[in-house]
């Protein structure tokens, strides 16, 4: 039995499906034991363990073979061009990919697509031709709102944000950096930008403290990853700056809840996961499929984040990152 009751039932799903607002459903059962390999970022990340634990259900829920990898960081990008190229290796029939670099992996996207192997965007915004359907929660809508959220919070005054977005290269914090420069235009605020870093919380504090070394903004438009490093370092600071994160994992969850960060965007990961296993499924099934979906985004405070869904974000309590090779 894969699933309880509660993680069987998470669809239907409002989204919105190829430009629509609609209830998404997946299907009940696979036809077939498709094999199907799935390449992460890391897991060094809570945010990449609902990933792996909403892939692994899902699998198992329809019936599915499915390997999990990660590639151990977002300065591991040639590690994730090594591992598409051994799913290929191993027969896989679809790949899901939540891609480090677009450009790099460019070339193994092409490879699959000429052999026939579909290929599943996942949550990382790939916009790769080729690449059959996506399933993803637009970062540039979720940075516009954290970042009308900051400006709806000032008191008048041009107010000067800390910025850190997260690695180079990764197509979502490129997407981010859009949303950010549209609601935050020189004349409606100073952004003083912390550089980029991977999403390990050893890279984002460094980043972090580096920033408020030479700026004294006022506030902290963060990564969740340097939003959880923020949290943490605000207390021994001179003067706490408010923190609002464009994302969420399970510490900006928890930051949220004791009110040591003032705001936070958040996605749906562990759904986004669950929607790409179908996708493959629909693909190599032949069956219609959207081309682009697209779950809700969601503004948490301390006041509203109890009534949030963690199950949507995070994997159960006790689960770690879910790694395993493509089985045969």
């Amino acid at each position: 039995m894969c699933c309880t009751t509660a993680q069987a039932d998470w669809a239907p799903v409002q989204a919105t499906v190829d430009g629509k607002a609609q209830r998404y459903t997946p299907l009940a059962k696979a036809q077939n034991p498709w094999r199907i390999c799935a390449l992460l970022p890391q897991g060094k990340d809570k945010f990449w363990w609902g990933v792996s634990w909403g892939l692994a259900q899902q699998a198992a829920q329809v019936g599915v073979k499915i390997g999990i990898y990660q590639a151990g960081g977002y300065d591991q990008p040639q590690r994730q061009k090594a591992q598409f190229e051994e799913c290929l290796q191993l027969g896989a029939q679809a790949i899901i990919l939540a891609t480090i670099d677009s450009a790099d992996i460019s070339p193994q996207i092409t490879k699959a697509s000429q052999q026939g192997v579909p290929v599943i965007d996942l949550t990382n915004q790939n916009d790769h031709p080729q690449i059959s359907a996506h399933v993803y929660s637009s970062t540039q809508a979720m940075a516009q709102m954290a970042a009308n959220y900051l400006l709806a919070s000032t008191t008048g005054k041009k107010p000067v944000v800390g910025w850190l977005p997260g690695p180079l290269n990764a197509q979502w914090v490129k997407k981010a950096e859009t949303g950010l420069q549209r609601s935050l235009p020189a004349e409606k605020a100073q952004v003083v930008h912390g550089g980029y870093a991977p999403t390990d919380l050893s890279s984002q504090m460094t980043q972090l403290r580096a920033l408020l070394a030479r700026a004294q903004p006022d506030f902290l438009l963060l990564n969740a990853v340097a939003a959880e490093a923020a949290a943490r370092l605000m207390p021994h600071q001179p003067v706490a700056v408010p923190i609002v994160a464009y994302y969420s994992n399970e510490g900006v969850l928890n930051a949220l809840a004791h009110s040591k960060i003032k705001a936070a965007v958040t996605s749906s990961p562990v759904i986004e996961a669950r929607i790409s296993v179908d996708l493959a499924v629909r693909v190599l099934e032949k069956k219609p499929y959207p081309r682009v979906v697209n779950p809700p985004i969601t503004l948490l405070t301390p006041e509203n984040v109890q009534q949030f869904n963690r199950s949507q974000l995070n994997a159960p309590e006790q689960q770690w990152f879910i790694a395993r090779p493509l089985p045969k």
